[in-house]
């Protein structure tokens, strides 16, 4: 009878020690690195658009644009001005990001997706970031030049 009660209780552990062991690495449920730190404060990134960055670029209102494609990628074409750190060595680089601390850091990828995840992590580190949505791609389809 107390072998039965212990196996009746397996399922449910393993689904508990499961969660706790996912929490514990951030595991994102996508196959992916989850840069989200699960002692960072709730994300404020703002999200503007390849107009809008356009519009703040000529304001003189972006201190710095920060390109988390491939190198590869960056290779390919990219927004004139936009250093290149790749998203897998954005936590090892944050020396890069240092003498922005006090500004907004605008992050770029191809579509949106890659640098939320960046400014995420940043955000995290005590960095403002705005993401750039639409990316290099839309960036690129509405007509805007590209540095190669």
């Amino acid at each position: 009878m107390r072998i039965r009660r212990l196996y009746g209780l397996a399922p449910p552990l393993l689904l508990v020690s499961f969660l706790c062991i996912a929490n514990a690495v951030n595991y994102s449920g996508t196959g992916e690195l989850d840069f989200h730190s699960s002692h960072a404060e709730p994300s404020i990134m703002r999200e503007i658009d390849v107009q809008q960055l356009k519009a703040d670029r000529d304001q003189g209102s972006v201190p710095v644009l920060f390109d988390v494609r491939t190198p590869a990628e960056y290779a390919e074409g990219h927004v004139p001005g936009a250093i290149n750190v790749p998203l897998d060595q954005v936590p090892s680089r944050l020396d890069a990001f240092e003498p922005h601390k006090g500004d907004e850091i605008y992050l770029i990828c191809r579509s949106g997706g890659r640098s939320g995840q960046a400014g995420r992590y940043l955000e995290g580190q005590g960095y403002k970031t705005v993401n750039v949505m639409g990316g290099t791609a839309g960036w690129a389809n509405t007509g805007l030049p590209i540095d190669r």
